[in-house]
């Protein structure tokens, strides 16, 4: 079983194609370019955390994308998930919450944290604690936060090829960034 986290998939928004810049001529090609680039790393068994912007769709549209995403769903919820988007079969919802994986605890929320459970330990060079976000539609040129802190990352689509992102591989990421540091 793997873990993936993602976020601000937006489908059915019309509107952020252009507000994102996204790469798609109509929200309905955006919307099977996102389902398939999960549905192609994504097996059923694995655990997909959901950091919210889910879908801002008609009425009804947004249970149909979830039926089609692979994974045990969890949502933390953003700005755009109202009562139909909370109410899609989520193994959970919350507002905010924290795993542990890798023995780094993943601080999950919608919004970016400038300071979490943990993010003080991380002064030691070690990594105890990483933040993860959406919400700013940040693109690998544009991150649109300043990332001073190496130990907040943004998973939204935007900034990860429009894709939900490997946990193991962030939490790697992050050490190998934090080991060149101190180099």
């Amino acid at each position: 079983m793997t873990v993936w986290l993602t976020s601000d998939t937006h489908f059915g928004d019309e509107g952020i194609l252009a507000k994102a810049g996204r790469p798609f001529e109509s929200v309905s090609r955006m919307d099977d370019a996102l389902i398939q680039s999960w549905n192609a790393i994504v097996r059923p068994q694995d655990v997909v955390w959901h950091l919210g912007d889910f879908a801002h769709a008609p009425k009804g549209a947004t249970k149909r994308y979830f039926r089609k995403l692979n994974g045990r769903k969890h949502l933390v919820v953003g700005n755009h998930d109202g009562d139909e988007a909370r109410s899609c079969g989520w193994f959970s919802v919350h507002e905010l919450t924290s795993l542990r994986i890798c023995g780094v605890r993943l601080v999950l929320c919608h919004y970016p944290l400038l300071s979490w459970q943990g993010s003080k330990r991380n002064q030691d060079g070690d990594v105890h604690s990483i933040a993860c976000h959406g919400h700013v539609h940040g693109t690998p040129a544009d991150p649109r936060v300043p990332h001073l802190d190496p130990y907040r990352i943004d998973v939204g689509v935007d900034m990860r090829s429009m894709a939900p992102a490997n946990v193991e591989e962030l939490v790697a990421d992050v050490r190998g960034a934090m080991t060149r540091v101190q180099e």
